[in-house]
């Protein structure tokens, strides 16, 4: 009796199996499961389902034509909470029991949330937890309890089940969408499962006995199912399943640094901007005045997950320094939580402004006003001049005097850079605002510089010398010298022809 018994617990078990695979089968991937979503009466969408191309693109393309103008992450949420979870998506736990059978709980996201190109997720300090979950109650087949099918009688007495919902350990409800708000640097979502069965099963065994006798004894016999005991049977099921990912708060600091102001209304001005951000961030609005510098690092684009049903979430892609404004970017540099922007040739109209406008979007859209970090402060200008002699033997030594000042009085203690034969040397300037460099006479061009220090601007100055060899300066007194002689020659013999005349 037992072996028929658990024969019949395995073919359900089978038949249940069957069924979860052909609801996911049922799943066309190149629409998830909520293919209703698309207009598919629009010929846009019926061209590119025609299209000869893998179903995960067509998906991307139809679910780009398919969303409306606004903001992505707000897409998204709409669109996943319109899924369907009949079936569990793939890579998740399904589990079978006597009784409950394609049991399943399943944390589909943390709602907003942006996957970074390190494979980060992360979410805002307040949202939405959103879970599916799904069981079914089959009682194997009762037996007819006609004989000879005596056996067991199966009868549900009761069933029940519990959802839970965790954040950080911290219950939030029993509902599938479920918002939280949390004071942590990371959310573990937690999702639990609770289902019970309580059935009845009444026990029948085959009696036989003898209801006909004759002559020589029992003639006939007859049987029957007759009840032997009952039990009730309760069966409990508890599943989990966890999500994490990390909070979003992005912790921003700025300095605007002006390297150099216009000294006239024909000159510009030129600097930085250097930002430290904890998190990734979208694009950051430099303006002066009415001139806007605007660097996009990031975009938030789709990313289909949890298949065949495709749940979405957003991913940030790297937008490789994207301009809108390129007029007065001279360079820019991004690394892990560290941005600098290099501008020159600002105009002097632009800066009648004490600060320079700055926004910052970050990677979930909202904007940071950071003007309060962009004072415009500038450098005050110094005057360089380098002298060094006209004229130097190659490979002799020679020195190059530069000297800094500032409204006619000297700049002490300033580091200066001399470059010259594709070296660099460094000297600080004296009490008299001057340094000296002893240089070994190779090439024309000696170039000085300064760099920004926090008070004074970085200024250059240059000149050329006349590097000659004492051989050739041999030859050109020696020619010079012929020459000079023949001149007198020339001279003397017109003289003498013109006295014999």
């Amino acid at each position: 009796m037992k072996n028929t018994s658990n024969l019949l617990i395995l073919l359900s078990i089978l038949l249940l199996s069957r069924q979860t695979c052909a609801c996911l089968q049922s799943i066309d991937p190149s629409f998830g499961a909520n293919p209703s979503y698309f207009n598919m009466s629009e010929q846009v969408n019926r061209d590119i389902h025609s299209q000869n191309i893998s179903p995960e693109e067509k998906f991307y393309l139809l679910i780009h034509n398919s969303f409306p103008e606004a903001p992505l992450l707000s897409n998204i949420m709409g669109y996943d909470l319109l899924l369907p979870f009949s079936c569990p998506p793939d890579g998740t736990q399904v589990t079978d029991r006597n009784f409950i059978k394609g049991a399943w709980v399943r944390v589909i996201s943390i709602m907003p949330s942006v996957t970074d190109e390190g494979g980060n997720g992360w979410v805002q300090p307040r949202g939405k937890v959103l879970v599916a979950h799904n069981y079914s109650i089959q009682l194997p087949p009762s037996a007819t309890n006609s004989y000879p099918d005596c056996g067991v009688v199966y009868t549900l007495l009761n069933s029940s089940n519990e959802l839970s919902v965790y954040i950080n350990g911290v219950y939030l409800g029993s509902s599938t969408l479920t918002d939280y708000e949390t004071d942590s640097t990371d959310v573990g979502a937690d999702a639990e499962l609770l289902v019970s069965a309580m059935v009845k099963e009444d026990y029948y065994v085959s009696e036989c006995y003898c209801c006909g006798y004759g002559d020589e004894g029992c003639e006939s016999t007859c049987c029957s199912c007759k009840f032997s005991n009952s039990e009730v049977v309760e069966e409990r099921l508890n599943l989990s399943n966890s999500l994490d990912r990390r909070v979003y708060r992005v912790n921003i600091s700025a300095v605007l640094t002006m390297l150099q102001c216009p000294k006239d209304p024909l000159s510009t001005a030129s600097g930085n901007l250097s930002l430290a951000t904890s998190a990734p961030v979208q694009s950051i609005l430099l303006s002066f005045f009415d001139s806007n510098i605007s660097l996009q690092t990031h975009e938030l684009d789709i990313m289909p997950v949890l298949k065949p049903h495709n749940v979405l979430e957003a991913r940030s892609v790297s937008r490789n320094h994207e301009f809108s404004q390129k007029a007065f970017v001279s360079g820019v540099n991004i690394s892990d939580g560290a941005i600098l922007l290099n501008f020159t040739g600002v105009p002097r109209e632009y800066l009648r402004v004490s600060h320079a406008s700055l926004m910052l979007v970050d990677l979930f859209g909202e904007e940071h006003n950071l003007t309060n970090y962009t004072e415009v402060s500038c450098p005050l200008n110094p005057v360089i001049e380098l002298s060094a002699p006209h004229w130097a033997e190659e490979g002799s030594d020679f020195q190059a005097a530069v000297k800094l000042s500032e409204g006619g009085s000297a700049l002490p203690g300033r580091k200066v850079k001399v470059l010259y034969s594709a070296e660099e040397y460094t000297e600080t300037t004296d009490s008299n605002g001057e340094a000296v460099f002893k240089l070994k006479a190779k090439q024309s061009l000696i170039e000085a510089k300064t760099e920004y220090d926090g008070s004074y601007a970085g200024v250059k100055a240059s000149r050329n010398i006349m590097v000659y060899r004492s051989s050739t300066l041999t030859y050109l007194l020696s020619l010079l010298a012929l020459l000079f002689i023949l001149a007198l020659s020339y001279t003397a013999l017109r003289r003498m022809v013109g006295g014999g005349r």
